[in-house]
């Protein structure tokens, strides 16, 4: 089991009335993305947002929308053997390790 960067997903949920968001990884779906620890992902998730200067918010909010800023969280994430691509981009409620 690795971990990745997961962003909050706004329009897609499961469950009766959309009880559960999903979330999806926030970069490429490769191995390059995942990380042995969720330690290491979060210092991804801590580095990204380090700047606070105004136009970093800004390139990250193009990339990303500006709503889905607050939304990063560290996801366990199941990989293939060897090269670690996800098996999956989305990811439950029960796969956030820490947000």
């Amino acid at each position: 089991m690795r971990h990745g960067a997961g962003i909050s997903c706004p329009n897609i949920s499961r469950g009766p009335a959309g009880g559960h968001r999903l979330r999806t990884l926030s970069r490429g779906a490769q191995g390059r993305y995942t990380y042995a620890t969720a330690a290491e992902a979060q210092e991804w998730i801590r580095a990204a947002f380090s700047v606070n200067d105004r136009d970093n918010r800004d390139k990250l909010a193009s990339i990303y929308g500006a709503a889905a800023l607050d939304t990063f969280a560290v996801c366990r994430c199941r990989c293939w053997p060897g090269h670690f691509d996800p098996m999956g981009i989305y990811f439950d409620d029960e796969d956030v390790v820490f947000t």
